[in-house]
């Protein structure tokens, strides 16, 4: 089993945190890597956060320095051969992780999936989807597609990707 690195950055999160945190804590997939990065919220996050100090690692920033500065500063401080980055309000179902992993081969480099839009009630009220044909479309050409729509959901790649650039 592959390490593989979590990190959600943090900045006032408190309303969904609790449950963000719970299906990071609650994958299948057992090597996993921990890491909560807050940016100096001004509300509970961190006192949430606090509660799960014995099973996540915990970095505070010193200022605010948002969240691409505070993303690959954990990235930075990770450990795992694949990083997979997500919001404080975003919910894993609990095989999540152990999917992702084994779609990957050795010519792979991001893998994404779609994925269910929920309100503040949990109700799912819809799916980010990309069907196949538009999938392809997109992926042939990433930089343009992604200048006009993020269509790229929850994904994880391999550190050593990273590393590269």
């Amino acid at each position: 089993m592959e390490p593989v690195s979590v990190i959600i950055p943090v900045y006032n999160g408190e309303k969904f945190l609790d449950q963000t945190i719970k299906s990071v804590l609650n994958q299948t997939y057992k090597n996993v890597e921990y890491i909560i990065i807050d940016d100096c919220s001004q509300d509970n996050s961190l006192k949430i956060i606090e509660k799960y100090s014995d099973k996540i690692t915990i970095y505070i920033n010193k200022k605010n320095l948002g969240i691409i500065k505070t993303v690959n500063n954990a990235i930075k401080k990770s450990n795992g051969k694949y990083i997979l980055v997500i919001g404080q309000d975003d919910l894993l179902e609990s095989d999540h992780i152990e999917n992702m992993i084994r779609a990957f081969d050795d010519n792979t480099s991001l893998i994404f999936c779609n994925s269910i839009i929920i309100d503040k009630n949990n109700n799912k009220i819809g799916i980010a989807y990309q069907d196949e044909q538009t999938k392809i479309k997109k992926i042939q050409n990433p930089l343009f597609e992604l200048s006009k729509n993020n269509f790229i959901n929850s994904h994880i790649h391999p550190m050593k990707d990273l590393d590269e650039n």
